[in-house]
């Protein structure tokens, strides 16, 4: 049975899922006390594949809960590596097509930037096919 604290580390996190920058603030206060058990929870509901191996992979380490703030931290360092990488080939991508205006739009504008990784194969659209 998940503590108090338990509860609220696991749905603190689940809520702010999808906004990284919540996500790392509420691991960044709070990461030395969240548990492997809170976070086995999370990965249960949020399916993150590579949380799920950084836990297989570390499952028997000692310190386990201490160091989940550690393991989180680098997963979302790593989100924001792939997504650095993903942006600089979608821009390399329009650059060598001489693309220039829409490499313009995809720095300023979010939403055009996830069309055109789907529209150039980088992204899959949600619920569809590439």
């Amino acid at each position: 049975m998940f503590a108090d604290q338990a509860v609220k580390d696991v749905v603190s996190l689940f809520q702010a899922r999808s906004d990284k920058t919540k996500f790392k603030s509420y691991v960044d206060e709070h990461g030395k006390n969240i548990h492997s058990e809170s976070m086995e929870m999370v990965n249960t509901l949020i399916k993150s594949a590579e949380l799920q191996d950084y836990m297989n992979e570390n499952k028997d380490r000692k310190g386990d809960d201490a160091d989940m703030c550690t393991a989180i931290t680098e997963l979302i360092e790593d989100g924001r590596a792939e997504g650095e990488e993903l942006v600089i080939n979608l821009l390399a991508k329009l650059s060598s097509l001489g693309k220039n205006e829409d490499v313009s739009k995809c720095i300023t504008d979010p939403e055009y930037r996830e069309k055109m990784y789907i529209a150039y194969g980088f992204k899959k659209e949600k619920g569809g096919n590439l």
